[in-house]
């Protein structure tokens, strides 16, 4: 396996809980050590929600169907409470990075509310958001770390409600030149308790002075709330809620759905972007949690590009060809069937020679490139492809989608730099395989009957 690159803006204090609890072995660097170990969790858990997946799909029986929406859904759980680990572990490490880019606040709440329709309707709940007008069109901030947080409280809030109402609510308020930094509670409540970040955490520096470019007059307090109603609301937000191994308190559905770890990373995330996280409650007496987080004002108009839910996403064309490169032998597997689900005609390889071999010798319309495999890896078979293309005179480059269980920014931006078309991370979903076919493949002409997804 590559050493995976150190992220751009670590935060946090070096020998924190991971190293006093002697989490890292000796002579292992901690990062190292964590990023092997999310690497080797995500594989198997690419094969297990793949298959899953494909079993979703028509021609199964009601009982086998909710049985495999069952498993899936733990699935989906554990993964969640792994990668909360692993996040709670680099943090605390001292080695969680930050971005600082355009953040489009409607943005957020889309694609936070839309990934999470289906487990608050299985539950009987609604899920609603809704922006006031004070708040900026575009910010400057970490939009993926924002996406991350405010998932956690969504998270928390769908699975303590049944048959309820969860409503999101983002605000903000612009700061005298010397209020950046300090945090106050979320208004709305009638009694709220805002927890004071960790001596070992300080704010991200990206984000306590934040690039200068594209950056307008006027910072502001960012608030977002997550408020929530109905059956089985019985919570007084502790202080507990938010300490990682304090279960005891916890309502029955946080501690079997692992949100309250999830909550814990939230809140580190947060404090280090300077923030703080809110527990409080409406004046209507409804349980609220919130984030409360100083951004800069940013000249751009936001990102205007829709967030798409299941289903409204066109498949990709049939009858394609697509070289599937991977080293391990269930992942191919897995990846042929997902691939088949939209009709797709498939060739899979087992490393980075046979895949220039393949792409030379055959037509093919797409490529699906694993990273690490032995002798050649992807980057180097994709960097030689191009090699191959230029010296050839290919018109349009062969669309090369990097499929890896290296899920950093970093190894993103390697993929892009070797000549990679586009990046999914493993595991990957049914959806995000059919939104990245679709982008690169084109509409379908003709649908494979028996699809999940259709």
């Amino acid at each position: 396996m590559d050493a995976p690159g150190k992220p751009s803006r670590p935060v946090g204090a070096p020998g924190g809980a991971a190293g006093s609890l002697g989490l890292f072995a000796p002579g292992v660097a901690p990062q190292a050590m964590i990023e092997a170990i999310g690497y080797h969790v995500r594989t198997p858990m690419n094969a297990i929600l793949g298959s899953l997946d494909v079993l979703m799909g028509e021609g199964v029986t009601p009982q086998q169907r909710q049985l495999a929406q069952t498993a899936y859904g733990s699935a989906e759980a554990l993964l969640r409470l792994l990668n909360d680990a692993l996040d709670l572990a680099r943090i605390e490490a001292g080695l969680i990075g930050f971005s600082s880019g355009t953040v489009s606040v409607q943005r957020v709440l889309d694609q936070v509310v839309l990934s999470r329709n289906k487990a608050a309707a299985v539950l009987g709940n609604v899920v609603s958001w809704e922006m006031l007008d004070t708040v900026p069109a575009a910010l400057i901030g970490d939009e993926s770390r924002l996406v991350q947080a405010l998932g956690s409280l969504l998270d928390c809030a769908i699975e303590v409600v049944r048959e309820g109402q969860v409503t999101l609510e983002a605000d903000f308020e612009p700061l005298d030149p010397g209020a950046v930094g300090t945090v106050g509670s979320i208004e709305s409540g009638q009694s709220s308790q805002a927890f004071p970040p960790p001596e070992s955490f300080r704010p991200a520096p990206s984000l306590e002075s934040p690039d200068a470019s594209g950056a307008g007059p006027g910072s502001g307090r960012l608030r977002v709330s997550v408020s929530f109603s109905g059956r089985g609301v019985q919570v007084d937000w502790p202080q507990a809620l938010l300490e990682p191994f304090v279960v005891t308190t916890l309502p029955d559905s946080v501690r079997q759905s692992g949100s309250g770890l999830s909550l814990v990373v939230a809140r580190r995330l947060i404090e280090a972007m300077g923030g703080q996280m809110v527990a409080s409650r409406t004046i209507e007496g409804a349980p609220m949690l919130g984030i409360e987080i100083p951004l800069a004002r940013s000249s751009a108009t936001g990102r205007e590009d829709p967030v798409l839910d299941e289903g409204a996403v066109p498949a990709p064309r049939a009858h394609a060809r697509v070289l599937v490169v991977d080293d391990n032998e269930v992942s191919n597997y897995v990846t042929r069937l997902m691939l088949e689900q939209f009709g797709l005609d498939v060739v899979t390889v087992a490393s980075g020679e046979a895949a220039v071999e393949e792409s030379s010798g055959q037509v093919f319309d797409l490529i699906l490139m694993d990273c690490v495999m032995p002798g050649m890896d992807g980057y180097a078979a994709t960097r030689e492809i191009r090699n191959i293309e230029r010296r050839t005179r290919r018109v349009l480059p062969l669309p090369i989608i990097a499929l890896t269980a290296q899920a950093r920014a970093d190894d993103e931006r390697a993929c892009l730099d070797a000549g990679m078309s586009d990046f999914l991370a493993k595991p990957v979903r049914l959806q995000a395989l059919r939104e990245a076919l679709a982008k690169h493949l084109g509409p379908a002409l003709s649908a494979k009957p028996g699809g999940a997804i259709g």
